[in-house]
């Protein structure tokens, strides 16, 4: 769970994917372009603890959604993050700052 108000993208989120770990996260930063609402983890509204604890029981109570939301998880990040999509766009980026 990562309740940040501000947020770049979170490695220890990142991490909990690729450990095939349920993952609960605020719609700051870069997280809402990592994770999938409902399909690769939870995204709820900063500032919201009402939301926040809703998908944490929801974790909590139903473990075969957190466990498929898990797999979700790092399946996306082993089909998205690769070195190769990493490197092409950091080089795309300052291609175009050029």
């Amino acid at each position: 769970m990562l309740s940040s108000l501000s947020e770049g993208t979170s490695n220890a989120a990142l991490e909990a994917m690729a450990l095939e770990l349920p993952v609960i996260v605020t719609g700051v930063g870069g997280m809402p372009e990592v994770i999938e609402d409902g399909v690769t983890g939870w995204v709820v509204p900063p500032s919201n603890p009402a939301k926040l604890a809703e998908s944490m029981i929801r974790a909590v109570t139903n473990s075969s959604l957190a466990e498929q939301l898990g797999q979700a998880g790092r399946a996306s990040l082993a089909k998205g993050l690769t070195l190769e999509m990493q490197s092409s766009a950091i080089r795309k980026m300052y291609g175009d700052l050029l």
